[in-house]
C-alpha cells in the first residue's frame, strides 16, 4: 500500500499517469518559495523580553536605579500573564524623597505587547519605584525615556541597578525589569507585540508549554498545541507564536496545486489556482497571525485533498485495498482539523456527502451494467458490494475512532493543570457549546454570511497608536478583491453550466468543489449568533478551484471547434485571461499590502486604500 504521488491519477484506458511532472515540481516550488520569502519577511522579532518579576503581594516593590538625576517623559513596561490591574510608579530623587506617584493601568489585552505611559512630573529623577495594587502584577521589562534628549526619538535612559523590596522587608538584587534594555523598541509596532486575537491564542500556547491554567477555553487545544511549537523553539517572542501559522499558510500552496493538478490535470490551471492563492490577501494576513483559524483551513484544504483522490480513484476504478489510503488520511486530517477548530465538522459534512455520493454513483452504474463473469465468478456489482462490510468499517475507523483519539489527546495539556480524565475533556465540551450557543455580544466588525464573498466588512485587526505624526498603521482582514468576487461568481455559475451541458453535469471536479465550498458556508446561514469575515476562509480557497474548473471546462469546450486554428486562437485567449486574472491579482496585492503587512504609510494614503472598499 505504496501512496506513491506520481500515480495518483489514471488515464481513461486505466493506465497511470504522472501526477506531478517536472515542470509543475518546478512550478509549484517556485511559486511556494516565493511566497515564503515574503510571508516570513516581518513576520515579527526574535527578541522580545523573556524574564519576569511576579509580585507576590502589595507589599512587594522593585526599584529602579540610574547614575544620575534624570528628566523622565515616558515609562515603557512590557507584561506577561496576569489579571486586569493597576501599579503604582513612584519617581525619588537623590535623598529617597518621593517627587510624584502616578497609577498605571495594565489590562489583559495588553500583555506580551509594550505600553507607553506619560511620566507625571517625573523632574530629577534618580530612582523609580514599581509597586502592585494587587498580588499578582507580572511586568517583563520596564525603560524610562529620556525628557532632555535631543533626537526626534525616544531615547532611553540607562540604569544603573535594580533591586527588590520584599514583603519582609528585606532587599534583594533584581534585574528583571532591566535585563533586556536591547529589547525595548523605540517605538512599539507589531513586530514587536501581540495584536487581535493572539492575546488568547498565543498566549494560550504559552501556558501549555509552562503547565498553566489555560485562558482560551472556546476551542479545542491542538491549533494552539501547533502555535506551541514555534514558542518552543523561538521563545515566546513574536516571530515564536506566529511561525507555525504561517508555515502551514505557505504549505497550503502545494496542497492547492497537487488538488488542482488531480482535479484538472492541467499544469497551467494547478498553477493558477496555487498562484491566486498566494495573491489572496486573507490568505497572507490570517495566517501570519497567531490564530488558530488559518491553521484549521489548511486542515480543511488537506481533508479534501485526500478525499477528492479517494472520490477520483473510486470513479476509475482503482483497486480497493489502494483506495483506502487516501480515505485514511481524510478522516486523519479531519481529526486534526476538529481537533483544532469545531468549523471542521462542517468541512467533515462535506467529506460524507462525496464519500456516500460516490459510492450511490457507482451502484447505480455498476446495477445498470452489471456485466457477466460465468455462472461462478461475482459481477462487478457484487464485488462491489462485498467490499462495503469492510469500507464502513474502515470509516468507522478513521472517521470516528481515530478523530476521538486525536481530540481526546490534544485535551493533555489543556488539563494537565487541574488533572486529565475523560470527564473532564467532556465537560470542556459542554462549556465550548454553551459558550458559543449563547454568544449574543456585539462587535463593530462582524458581519452577515451573505456579506462576505462581496468582502463588505472587512476585520480591522490592528492599529499602531504609536505612529509617527501624519502616518499610520494598520492591519485589516479580508480576501483580494478579484479573487474573491470571482470565486463567488464562479461557484454560483457551475450549477448553471450543470444545467445545460453534459459535460458540466459528469463533471467529478465540479461536484467536489461545489460540495466542498456549500458544506462550509451554507451552514453559517443558519447561526445567529456573533460572526466574521475570517469565517468564509475555508470557503474562499475551494471558490479559487471554482474559478479554475471554469479555466478547465472553457478549455474541454474548445475540442468542439473543428478549425484547428481557431481553437489554439481560443486557448492562447484563455490562457491569456488567466495571465492577466493573476497580473490584476498581484497588483491588488500590492495594492493593499501595507495594510496587510501594518507597514507604515500616510494617513491619506491609508484613507485611500480604506475608501476602496468601504472599510470602517
Amino acid at each position: 500500500m505504496n501512496f506513491n504521488l506520481s500515480k495518483l491519477t489514471q488515464n481513461e484506458d486505466g493506465s497511470s499517469r504522472k501526477l506531478l511532472t517536472k515542470a509543475d515540481l518546478g512550478i509549484m516550488l517556485a511559486i511556494t518559495l516565493i511566497y515564503a520569502v515574503v510571508a516570513f519577511s516581518a513576520l515579527g522579532a526574535f527578541d522580545n523580553p523573556q524574564t519576569l518579576w511576579n509580585a507576590s503581594s502589595v507589599d512587594e516593590s522593585v526599584t529602579i536605579t540610574f547614575d544620575q538625576p534624570h528628566n523622565i517623559s515616558k515609562v515603557f513596561y512590557y507584561g506577561g500573564i496576569c489579571k486586569k490591574q493597576n501599579f503604582t510608579v513612584q519617581y525619588y530623587d537623590s535623598n529617597m524623597k518621593q517627587i510624584s506617584s502616578q497609577s498605571v493601568e495594565y489590562k489583559l489585552n495588553t500583555m506580551f505587547r509594550w505600553q507607553i505611559a506619560n511620566a507625571v512630573e517625573a523632574v530629577n529623577v534618580s530612582s523609580v519605584t514599581i509597586r502592585p495594587e494587587e498580588a499578582g502584577l507580572v511586568l517583563m521589562e520596564v525603560a524610562f525615556v529620556d525628557a532632555d534628549a535631543s533626537s526626534d526619538g525616544n531615547v532611553f535612559i540607562q540604569p544603573s541597578g535594580s533591586y527588590l523590596l520584599t514583603n519582609e522587608s528585606k532587599r534583594e538584587e533584581n534585574t528583571a525589569l532591566i535585563d533586556e534594555q536591547e529589547t525595548v523598541p523605540e517605538r512599539p509596532s507589531y513586530m514587536k507585540g501581540t495584536y487581535f486575537d493572539e492575546i488568547y491564542h498565543g498566549r494560550t500556547a504559552y501556558e501549555y508549554i509552562h503547565g498553566m491554567k489555560p485562558y482560551d477555553t472556546s476551542h479545542p487545544p491542538l491549533g494552539k498545541i501547533i502555535i506551541s511549537i514555534g514558542i518552543r523553539i523561538f521563545g515566546m517572542v513574536p516571530f515564536g507564536w506566529r511561525c507555525m501559522g504561517t508555515l502551514l499558510g505557505v504549505l497550503m500552496l502545494p496542497v492547492i496545486y497537487l488538488t488542482g493538478k488531480q482535479l484538472f490535470n492541467n499544469t497551467a490551471i494547478a498553477a493558477f489556482v496555487t498562484a491566486a492563492l498566494a495573491l489572496d490577501c486573507m490568505h497572507f494576513t490570517q495566517t501570519r497571525i497567531s490564530t488558530i483559524d488559518g491553521i484549521a483551513a489548511f486542515f480543511i484544504l488537506l481533508m479534501f485533498f485526500f478525499m477528492f483522490r479517494y472520490v477520483i480513484m473510486v470513479r476509475d476504478d482503482v483497486e480497493f485495498r489502494k483506495t483506502l489510503i487516501p480515505l485514511g488520511l481524510a478522516g486523519i486530517t479531519m481529526g486534526l482539523g476538529v481537533a483544532t477548530k469545531w468549523n471542521a465538522v462542517y468541512a467533515g459534512i462535506g467529506l460524507a456527502i462525496l464519500f456516500f455520493g460516490i459510492h450511490i454513483v457507482k451502484l447505480m452504474s455498476l446495477k445498470k451494467n452489471p456485466g457477466s463473469s460465468g455462472r461462478k465468478a461475482a459481477t462487478p456489482f457484487e464485488k462491489y458490494l462485498k467490499n462495503m462490510p469492510m469500507l464502513l468499517l474502515f470509516c468507522v475507523a478513521f472517521f470516528v475512532v481515530i478523530p476521538s483519539i486525536i481530540y481526546c489527546v490534544s485535551y493533555v495539556p489543556h488539563l494537565a493543570p487541574t488533572g486529565y480524565s475523560l470527564d473532564a475533556v467532556w465537560r470542556a465540551q459542554t462549556h465550548m457549546y454553551n459558550f458559543h450557543s449563547n454568544l449574543n455580544s456585539t462587535h463593530n466588525y462582524s458581519s452577515e454570511w451573505w456579506s462576505w464573498p462581496l468582502i463588505k466588512t472587512p476585520l480591522w485587526f490592528h492599529v499602531n497608536i504609536h505612529h509617527n505624526p501624519g502616518m499610520a498603521e494598520n492591519i485589516y482582514d479580508f480576501g483580494n478583491p478579484i479573487v474573491w468576487w470571482s470565486g463567488i461568481c464562479a461557484v454560483l455559475t457551475i450549477p448553471l453550466a450543470m444545467i445545460v451541458n453534459r459535460k458540466a453535469r459528469e463533471s467529478t471536479a465540479a461536484w467536489c468543489i461545489l460540495v466542498a465550498f456549500a458544506s462550509q458556508y451554507v451552514p453559517w446561514i443558519f447561526v445567529s449568533r456573533l460572526s466574521f469575515i475570517y469565517y468564509y476562509f475555508p470557503s474562499a480557497i475551494m471558490s479559487i478551484l471554482a474559478i479554475g474548473w471554469w479555466f478547465w471546462f472553457l478549455n474541454e469546450m474548445t475540442e468542439k471547434i473543428e478549425n484547428e486554428k481557431t481553437r489554439k486562437i481560443v486557448r492562447l485567449v484563455l490562457l491569456a485571461a488567466g495571465i492577466i486574472f493573476i497580473l490584476i491579482a498581484l497588483y491588488l496585492f500590492w495594492l493593499f499590502f501595507p495594510l496587510l503587512t501594518g507597514s507604515e504609510i500616510t494617513v491619506e494614503q491609508t484613507t485611500y486604500l480604506k475608501g476602496l472598499l468601504n472599510m470602517k
